[in-house]
């Protein structure tokens, strides 16, 4: 919850949505790259959690932004976990 917290606190700054049940996912981009910048290991726990809260979200009904967000958000969060585990697992690309 915490990096949720963090996460979020951010987002609303930098963002027109001022909710938690939907993204702008160009913004979670760039935050999510500023992050990874910063420090590599609490950004990708950060994305993480993100991304098992947008499914829950979505799974729920509670999902407030479009289709077509969502699954932006979605594939930007996806490829950030393929990243780790090729990073985790020492593949290189």
């Amino acid at each position: 919850m915490a990096h949720l917290s963090v996460f979020y606190c951010v987002y609303m700054k930098a963002s027109s949505i001022k909710t938690v049940t939907a993204m702008e996912p160009q913004v979670m981009i760039r935050i999510l790259g500023i992050l990874l910048a910063l420090n590599r290991q609490q950004a990708l726990r950060i994305a993480r959690t993100l991304h098992g809260f947008l499914r829950f979200l979505r799974e729920s009904g509670r999902w407030s932004g479009s289709h077509f967000s969502y699954l932006q958000a979605h594939t930007v969060l996806q490829a950030v976990a393929e990243y780790d585990l090729q990073h985790a697992s020492g593949a290189t690309g």
